[in-house]
């Protein structure tokens, strides 16, 4: 996120609908997360996470993030879900899966190459994972079910499953990744997920 400064509104009403539809994303985030104090945001649960929405703006060089309440969707006149319809909508045309040569900390095991998922700006990329298409895409070209591995709120990382992942110990990277570099308003989720190609689900991996 360096280079990118985010204000975060609650108290913005008179944005209407026909302008805004086009700037709404979706935000994946842990439940009852810190990063928003509204008590009114809009929510859906996702797994053992929730999906928040807002507005993306650019003013300057800053990026502006305006939270959806129910007292905007409200003055919209749209329901849930036309908002999470829309939001998705958006997201597919900015989602993007980036080969990464860095390699992964060790963790007791040797972990496969992999990529990662986020947004063409990099802002609340780990929505991506909402995007299942490009999660099937993905595993067909890999041949393989991934491992979801959260980074952080911007950003997951996709490892292909195989049997010379442990997955205790990508479990143990995981904590061990967020403790040391990822602040708690940033974090994900302390375990990874899979994504199934039979099923098309995502599952928690304990």
């Amino acid at each position: 996120m360096e280079g990118k400064k985010e204000m975060v509104r609650q108290d913005i009403l008179d944005l209407p609908w026909e302008w805004a539809r086009d700037k709404i994303y979706p935000c994946l985030a842990p439940r009852r997360w810190k990063g928003i104090n509204d008590q009114k945001v809009v929510t859906r649960t996702f797994l053992d996470l929730s999906v928040y929405y807002y507005i993306q703006m650019i003013s300057g060089d800053d990026m502006i993030s305006i939270w959806i309440n129910r007292k905007i969707m409200e003055q919209w006149g749209i329901s849930r879900t036309e908002l999470d319809t829309r939001a998705l909508e958006n997201l597919v045309k900015d989602v993007r899966i980036i080969q990464d040569e860095d390699e992964v900390p060790e963790a007791g095991t040797h972990l496969p190459e992999f990529c990662i998922m986020t947004k063409k700006d990099g802002l609340y990329g780990a929505a991506g994972i909402l995007d299942e298409r490009s999660l099937a895409g993905h595993a067909a070209e890999r041949g393989t079910d991934l491992y979801i591995i959260p980074s952080s709120i911007h950003e997951v990382l996709l490892l292909p499953a195989t049997d010379a992942v442990d997955e205790k110990a990508l479990n143990k990277m995981i904590r061990d990744m967020n403790q040391m570099f990822v602040t708690p308003e940033e974090r994900l989720a302390d375990y990874a997920y899979l994504y199934e190609r039979t099923t098309r689900m995502i599952r928690i991996v304990w």
